[in-house]
This record gives C-alpha cells, structure tokens and sequence, in this order.
C-alpha cells in the first residue's frame, strides 16, 4: 500500500510541475542536438537524472499536442 501512495506522490509532483510549466510558459529551452544524443545514450544505460533532463527539455512539445487535443 505504501508504494502506491508513494506513486500517487510522484505522480502528483510530476503533474504540479507540468501545470506550473504551461501556466507560466517557462519552458527549458529545447537540448541541442549533440546533448539530446548524449542524453538518450545515458538513459539507455538506465541513467534516471538524463531521462528527467530528456523528459523537462521537451515539455515545450508536450504542451503543444496537448493544446491541441
């Protein structure tokens, strides 16, 4: 029981941090194509820390298909 909660918690911070994101149009500016490459070799190897740099680097994109669902 305390995994899901603790999931719950995850997934709660994850979405404040998206809404903030779109609210105040503060997106990271998007990764150069060289540190996207580094970035996705370094998940490859389970690395968690460029999987979030991955995953904030492309909220611009994310905002956008979801504006336009």
């Amino acid at each position: 029981m305390s995994g899901l909660l603790g999931l719950l918690a995850l997934l709660y911070k994850e979405l404040i941090l998206f809404v903030s994101y779109v609210k105040n149009n503060a997106f990271p500016q998007p990764l150069s194509e060289e540190d996207e490459e580094k970035y996705l070799r370094l998940m490859e190897q389970g690395d968690v820390e460029a999987r979030n740099m991955l995953i904030e680097h492309n909220l611009r994109l994310v905002a956008h298909i979801v504006k336009r669902l």
